[in-house]
């Protein structure tokens, strides 16, 4: 897009500067007697007016070495000679806002150009006088033309300026859009930790009740094999032992069912939560990319403002208004980069908890396929139980050899459900942890939410 484009600087906008300025067909004729003066004399007048801008320190930063000296002073010199030439169309408007956006993107403040302007008008008159000392009409009609050209292209730099501080003033729209995104991703992350917070809480009522069914099958463990001794030491009364060992045998299994069903809705519930914690890690890292954003605008904001406010004072009365807004920009800036510290402190919080939470699911997924292992160690063993209680019911021939063997089946599902037992008590743990880091997602979540909706704008 051409400059004069963007800056809506086109055709029409061009004829009607040019006409508010006065500058017409014979100016223009005026300007091009002029140019074999200039012509003659620029090399002197840019040396000049170099020596003298060096003598600042301020501008001293604009020239680093003598090569890019040398390059300055080529384009000043084709820059004033493009005064004399009469050619004053689309691409003389384009040249000119193009020199504005240069001046603009290195630092070069208008007070430099409009003082350089006035040096330079300072050296040319004393040409024209001598040139048309004994033709007042000549000289007085030279001058307001080049007063004219000039002033049009002082208008063209300055509009440059006004137009790169609206583009930069644009920018708080588009932290009010990060805002509002941010906004929308802190209640994805409330809803995430809610719905995580449910489902460890339901996970932690059936890891408690998984927890109960081992106890009361451990418990029944035990008093099978007491049975199984009594059984080996009073043959006679194997029968009737038999008998209740075939009943207990049952609630053992049915039991043991229960809890092998409790593992599979647990191991379920584990893997809901772990890929809830993988959407809620991916979540935070782009709340961070959105905060390194938000920050890098916060800067420019910042900056915006403090060369707005420099401005401003220099305009003195006139830029009092303008101060009031660089101010406020500035302010905004400031709450901006203050908001993102905190967010992203709020954010590493969440993000060491949702650590904390995936450390403590994996755990928990460690401990239920462990705890399912020996449920199924648990359920064979009863089974077994339950065949050699049957075969000892049926033949009392063997009752002596049954009970032996039933007596040390009894120990291993005995020794099996203290590992069970152990384990559950270790997944109840793992579970309250999990429940107790999701409360603080949740917590740490409605945080961000609030200090979002404090800080928009």
């Amino acid at each position: 897009m051409r400059l004069t484009e963007k800056f809506k600087i086109e055709s029409r906008e061009q004829a009607q500067r040019k006409s508010f300025v006065r500058l017409t067909l014979d100016d223009i004729t005026l300007l091009r007697e002029l140019l074999p003066i200039f012509e003659v004399e620029v090399d002197g007048i840019v040396e000049q007016f170099y020596e003298h801008m060096l003598r600042h320190p301020e501008a001293q930063k604009f020239f680093n070495d003598e090569a890019m000296l040398r390059r300055v002073k080529a384009s000043q010199r084709g820059y004033l000679l493009e005064l004399f030439q009469g050619d004053f169309g689309e691409d003389y408007f384009e040249k000119r806002l193009q020199i504005g956006v240069v001046h603009e993107r290195i630092g070069l403040t208008p007070k430099w150009y409009i003082g350089g302007n006035s040096n330079f008008l300072c050296m040319m008159l004393p040409l024209l006088m001598r040139k048309y000392r004994w033709k007042s009409e000549k000289l007085t009609g030279s001058i307001c033309a080049l007063i004219k050209i000039m002033n049009l292209d002082q208008q063209l730099i300055i509009d440059t300026y006004i137009g790169s501080l609206l583009e930069k003033l644009s920018e708080k729209d588009e932290l009010e859009s990060l805002l509002n995104q941010i906004a929308e991703t802190a209640v994805v992350l409330v809803t995430s930790a809610e719905e995580i917070l449910e489902t460890s809480t339901q996970l932690s009522s059936s890891a408690s009740q998984s927890a109960s069914a081992v106890n009361e099958t451990s418990a029944t463990v035990e008093e099978v094999r007491q049975t199984a001794q009594l059984a080996s030491e009073k043959a006679k009364q194997v029968s009737d032992s038999a008998q209740k060992a075939a009943q207990i045998s049952l609630s053992g299994r049915k039991s043991n069912e229960d809890v092998a069903a409790g593992m599979e809705r647990i191991r379920h519930q584990m893997d809901a939560i772990a890929s809830s914690m993988i959407k809620l890690s991916e979540q935070s890292q782009a709340i961070g990319q959105i905060m390194a954003s938000v920050e890098d605008l916060a800067a420019q904001s910042n900056l915006l403002a403090v060369n707005a406010s420099i401005e401003a004072a220099r305009a003195g009365e006139h830029g009092k208004g303008f101060g009031v807004v660089a101010q406020e920009v500035k302010s905004l800036a400031e709450q901006s980069r203050q908001a993102t510290n905190q967010v992203r402190t709020i954010l590493n919080d969440i993000q060491k908890a949702t650590s904390a939470a995936v450390m403590a699911t994996e755990q928990g997924s460690k401990v239920v396929e462990s705890g399912a292992k020996q449920t199924e160690v648990a359920g064979e063993s009863i089974q077994a139980l339950a065949g050699s209680v049957t075969e000892a019911a049926q033949a009392a021939t063997q009752i002596a050899a049954s009970s032996q063997q039933q007596l040390v089946g009894m120990d291993q599902v005995s020794a099996g459900m203290g590992n069970v037992n152990q384990a559950s008590t270790q997944n109840v743990a793992s579970v309250q942890q999990l429940e107790s880091s999701a409360r603080n997602l949740n917590e740490l979540g409605q945080r961000l939410k609030q200090m979002v909706e404090r800080y928009q704008v």
